[in-house]
This record gives C-alpha cells, structure tokens and sequence, in this order.
C-alpha cells in the first residue's frame, strides 16, 4: 500500500525536486580556485579549502556541475610547484586534489587516470599512490581496466596499492570480484614462486611489500582467509565455478 500524507515530508520532496544544474554558485567558486591555482604555490592553502567545499557540493549539484567541479579540481595536476627539496616534491596542492576526487564516483575517474601515470608527475610516488587509491575509492567499473594494469607494473609499492585499490569493489556483482580476484591471484603466486628461489632478492622485496594488500583484498572479495600464495590458489581451483554469495559456498 502506497503511504498517504496531508503534508509530504521534507525528504520526500527533496528527492522528488530536480537537482540543480549550472548554479552560478558552484561557477564562481570554480573560477576563484582557478584564480589560486596559478598563483604557483602562494594561495594554495586557500586553494585546498575551496576543494574541500566544492566536495561538499558535489552530491548536491546536476551531472554537468559534478563534471565541472572534477575537472576543476584535475586542473590542479597541472600546476608546477617547485620542489621542497631534492627528491621531495610539493604535494600540498596535489594530495588534497586527489583525495577529493576519489569522492567523486565516475566523474572522477578518467581525470584519475590520466594522472596516474602523466610524465608530469610519474616519479612522485607520494602523489601516485594517492591517485591509485583515490582511482579505487570511485568503485567505478571503468577504473578496473588500469587498476589491474597496475598489477603488472614494475614498482612493488605501486603493485601493492593497486591491489588495495582493488579492494574497494567488494560490493560489486560476483562476476566482476572473481575477474579481480583472478587477476591479483596470479601475480600473487607468480611472485611467490619467484622469491622462493634465495638468490632472487628483487622478488622476494617485492613479495613482502604485495602479499599483505593482495591476502586482504582476496579474502575481502570471497569472504574467506588463506595463509598463503598456495592455499588460495587451492580455493580459488575448487571454487572459482562456485556461487560466493551462497551462505553455505565453501
């Protein structure tokens, strides 16, 4: 039975209005940041605080004004800012734009991407496992193709943090976890059969840097927990054809 109110309730009413598009409001914050973003570093702070409120009016703006606002707050990656000192690159800017746009679902996720690997900033570690893990938090399909690309790459740390990224898709339908799960499996055992050998140090690092990310993020996608490389080769072998969601799968 469809519920009667004399009066409608205020979030009844609020879900029935059309979001607002193109509000001159969110127009002039995101010229204002504009504004500071070139100022190369001197308003940075204020710059920061902007992002902060254009994250809070995201969810409350139209498609176009939510697509306004991520590539504003992209724009950021293009700003040089001259290092702190060698090898340690200012991020105050940088950071705070990627943890925003990881709120920001699919509008942000092309934008991510992009950045993750742009020569402008593909030595800054710092700010890329930023980006990787802000590209996850979208929980955007779109995402999964360069998360799991990530797993190949030639960095440890990089390879981990995808696979913590990848994580966040555990409420995704079953089809798409088994794909991720698969995915990270096979990097996971091939390295565990790789650092095996003593004389190979660079696989053994990399094996104590990915194996954490990789058994949390396994055992998150299938609800279950393995102690080693092996072990989840052995479930996956017996229950990759298995229904996951089934409270009695094994």
């Amino acid at each position: 039975m469809q519920p009667s109110w004399s009066v409608k309730p205020a979030w009844l009413v609020q879900e029935e209005q059309e979001v607002p598009d193109r509000v001159p409001e969110i127009k002039e914050l995101l010229d204002l940041l504009g504004k500071y973003i070139g100022k190369r570093g001197e308003e940075d702070v204020a710059a920061v605080r902007l992002m902060e409120e254009l994250t809070l009016q995201f969810p409350k703006c139209g498609p176009k004004d939510r697509a306004s606002i991520a590539r504003g707050i992209g724009k950021c990656f293009s700003k040089k800012r001259k290092d702190l000192a060698e090898d340690q690159p200012d991020n105050s800017l940088y950071q705070p734009a990627a943890m925003c746009l990881g709120k920001m679902g699919s509008d942000a996720t092309q934008i991510l991407v992009k950045w993750i690997e742009h020569k402008t900033h593909r030595d800054n570690l710092i700010l890329k496992r930023e980006l990787v893990l802000s590209l996850g938090l979208t929980k955007d399909l779109a995402a999964l193709k360069c998360l799991s690309d990530l797993l190949q790459y030639n960095d440890a740390n990089v390879i981990a943090w995808s696979a913590e990224a990848l994580g966040q898709f555990i409420e995704k339908p079953e089809k798409v976890r088994k794909e991720i799960f698969s995915d990270i499996l096979k990097v996971l055992v091939t390295t565990s059969e790789q650092q095996q050998d003593g004389s190979n140090t660079v696989a053994k690092e990399r094996w104590e840097t990915i194996k954490t990310p990789m058994y949390r993020t396994l055992g998150d996608l299938c609800g279950e927990h393995m102690r080693t490389a092996e072990e989840w080769q052995h479930w996956w072998n017996k229950n990759k054809r298995r229904d996951w969601d089934e409270k009695d799968s094994n």
